[in-house]
């Protein structure tokens, strides 16, 4: 999926967080947002994913603008081809680790659930905690069971907000080498703090670089 952003701009209260932002991210590229807490990286994410509207610009998906869109018909959108990534992923604790990472298969209609989601979870390293619940997992085993479930059903798009910002420096490493492996092919955009995981995707949007002033011309990062 190619996504754009074009002239964007978002306000929190009377606080412009958003500056006349542009850039596109082409089908099958990974793009990394980097920038200081408060810089509007979540904002940009929100905006991208369609569950917050920007005050002015377009966000669009393909050929459609999804910021033209009502809240139903964004939300339907995203449901079928938009996966998201948390950095502190929700899970039913009393749920095993395999019916966590099944869960979009009572969304979706994915052929072999069972044994693809088996699959996503041995290539993340858990197919020794299939039965084990949730509550008894690590931070680091949550956020691969995160994204075996975010990829269950091959979105077209993975919007992902600092998913490994609460792990150690070897756990985070595993796990963005592991996302990005399993990503090939697909629109990935993620925001980090990683300077190693922004320097291993396509695309590096640095967002401070937009946000010092108002400008009157949009800038296009390719």
């Amino acid at each position: 999926m190619h996504v754009s952003c074009l002239r964007v701009e978002r306000y929190c209260g009377e606080r412009l967080v958003l500056n006349n932002l542009s850039f596109s991210v082409p089908t099958g590229k990974s793009c990394a947002i980097t920038g200081p807490s408060g810089c509007g990286k979540s904002t940009l994410l929100h905006t991208l994913a369609g569950l917050e509207l920007p005050q002015a610009g377009t966000i669009t998906w393909n050929d459609t603008s999804i910021s033209d869109l009502s809240g139903k018909k964004r939300e339907k959108l995203r449901n079928e081809y938009c996966g998201l990534l948390l950095q502190e992923p929700i899970f039913d604790p009393h749920r095993s680790t395999l019916a966590s990472a099944l869960l979009p298969s009572l969304f979706h209609t994915i052929p072999d659930a069972s044994k693809q989601a088996q699959e996503l979870l041995n290539i993340l390293g858990l197919s020794e905690h299939l039965a084990q619940s949730t509550a008894s997992l690590s931070g680091g085993q949550r956020i691969r069971l995160a994204i075996a479930r975010c990829l269950l059903n091959r979105p077209s798009l993975i919007i992902a907000d600092e998913p490994t910002g609460s792990l150690d420096e070897q756990n985070a490493r595993a796990t963005w080498q592991s996302l990005l492996e399993l990503t090939q092919g697909t629109t990935m955009i993620v925001a980090t703090h990683d300077p190693e995981f922004a320097a291993a995707c396509d695309i590096h949007i640095p967002l401070e670089t937009f946000q010092p002033q108002r400008q009157e011309d949009a800038q296009v990062v390719q």
